[in-house]
């Protein structure tokens, strides 16, 4: 049980530290596209595209349905950190801010189920 649990208590550790921003992702996720003045009138996203327009003209892509779903308190992570700028203009940091909140989300959905397999490796009648 010893390793199961070595195992567990890495991946909780790496989780840690990607939702603490201290360690970046392998995801090349939520590139910023197309030209306008960087405003944000309206999120919306489109799950064909997998992108998230905040305006007519531009959008992060791609994004994955499930990091765009993904909740936190109550929230859906992007949609909040967008909408809360609703009516003005993204600055260049939060522009690069997106694309590693959408991989380390990315990332969540995925260690997740790492997490959970190594759980049930640790503690197979249930815990």
């Amino acid at each position: 049980m010893g390793n199961n649990f070595e195992a567990l208590s890495g991946l909780g550790w790496e989780l840690i530290q990607v939702h603490l921003l201290h360690k970046a992702t392998d995801f090349k996720l939520a590139t910023y596209r197309g030209k306008g003045d960087h405003e944000v009138e309206a999120v919306r996203y489109s799950e064909v595209e997998q992108a998230v327009w905040i305006n007519k003209d531009q959008c992060f892509k791609p994004v994955p349905q499930n990091a765009w779903e993904f909740h936190i308190g109550g929230y859906q992570v992007i949609e909040k950190y967008l909408k809360s700028r609703k009516g003005r203009k993204l600055s260049l940091a939060e522009i690069d801010h997106v694309p590693v909140v959408a991989g380390a989300l990315a990332f969540t959905v995925g260690q997740m189920d790492r997490i959970d397999e190594a759980y049930l490796a640790a503690f197979p009648g249930g815990g």
